[in-house]
């Protein structure tokens, strides 16, 4: 498995948050709270 990191404060507590129209997963950092 891959650890993702948050491309704005570069934190790894990432979680799923669903995915965009195209069906590209979305995640939320714990962090700072942004989507990406």
């Amino acid at each position: 498995m891959i650890a993702l990191s948050c491309p704005h404060c570069g934190d790894t507590d990432v979680i799923k948050f669903g995915t965009n129209r195209s069906g590209t997963p979305r995640c939320r950092c714990k962090a700072c709270a942004k989507t990406f």
